[in-house]
């Protein structure tokens, strides 16, 4: 135990901004000698975990925790990134299998860890560096550019889809990332993914909407209600278009937020709670109503004209 207050305060500091970790150079900052370390092992206060890294006896073991571990071994501005990055910051839904982890080049080796793999980088710099809920973790952008080496376009515009949607980066902050990166390994297939999602784009899906409400006006329908709001398992959503007393809801798929495989199982998943919480959904796609806006009233016509007659 540490009889010192003062030492006893700094190494709670360091645990609790660490998922219960701490390094030995931590450690000698606090004062305490490798004698006080044996000892705080044998009592089981402490748990050796990897080279030069030690963890309380209840740390968690969750993939950020595991994270945070990862990186304190790896030493000075060492930060998650790559797959890892981008899970960290919440892009994906599944964590990956190898924890990545990027170093300065002059930083020295470090033993290798299971599942772990350590990049140096001559490029790596402060303003690349964040932190999320205490893990150290390079930027969106420079996450996103990084896998740009491995990443098929598709993949490429689904994070940074993903990225846009969470206001987490702009298509201008990711071109100057991109600029900055230099002359890399599938610098093209990430110029082409921002060129996918060029802003033209989510203006045209707007437009579908607005051109969907005014094709149901157009044919003499009720004059649906736009973003309604619902509350399914605890979260809140918004429909596109919805006669909320018939319990129609009216979504208007275009590419901007529904083509990835992401934001394809979400809408799955969502549409699915809306029929078990008594909707009817219609999709259409914004291609869909632009074309044939006549079509599409039609279809929303017969739908609620059939929920009234029900």
């Amino acid at each position: 135990m540490l009889t010192d207050p003062a030492q006893a305060a700094v190494l709670t500091r360091f645990l609790d901004a660490q998922r219960g970790r701490v390094t030995s150079r931590q450690l000698r900052e606090v004062g305490l000698h490798p004698r006080d370390v044996q000892t705080l092992t044998a009592t089981g206060i402490l748990q050796h975990e990897a080279v030069g890294l030690w963890r309380t006896s209840g740390a968690p073991m969750t993939f950020d925790a595991q994270v945070m571990a990862t990186v304190l071994a790896c030493g000075c501005l060492a930060a998650a990134a790559r797959g890892t990055a981008v899970a960290i910051h919440g892009l994906v839904d599944r964590v990956p299998s190898t924890i990545e982890v990027v170093v300065p080049h002059g930083n020295k080796p470090k033993p290798s860890l299971p599942g772990v793999r350590v990049r140096r980088s001559r490029t790596l710099t402060p303003d690349q560096l964040v932190v999320v809920e205490g893990v150290p973790v390079t930027t969106v952008e420079r996450a996103i550019v990084d896998l740009a080496i491995t990443r098929s376009v598709a993949r490429l515009r689904e994070l940074v889809a993903a990225g846009l949607r969470a206001g987490l980066v702009t298509l201008v902050s990711m071109s100057e990332q991109l600029e900055r990166a230099g002359r890399i390994h599938g610098a093209r297939r990430m110029a082409t993914a921002l060129l996918d999602l060029d802003p033209d784009v989510a203006a045209a899906e707007s437009a579908a909407e607005q051109a969907a409400f005014e094709a149901l006006i157009a044919a003499g329908l009720p004059r649906p209600v736009r973003q309604h709001p619902v509350r399914l398992a605890g979260r809140q959503f918004r429909l596109d278009l919805a006669y909320p007393t018939l319990g129609l809801a009216i979504e208007i798929d275009g590419y901007w937020w529904h083509s990835t495989p992401l934001r394809k199982a979400a809408d799955e998943a969502r549409q699915n709670e809306l029929v078990l919480a008594g909707w009817t959904v219609l999709r259409f796609g914004a291609g869909t109503v632009l074309r044939n806006p006549a079509a599409f009233a039609a279809r929303v016509g017969a739908a609620l004209a059939s929920l009234a007659a029900a």
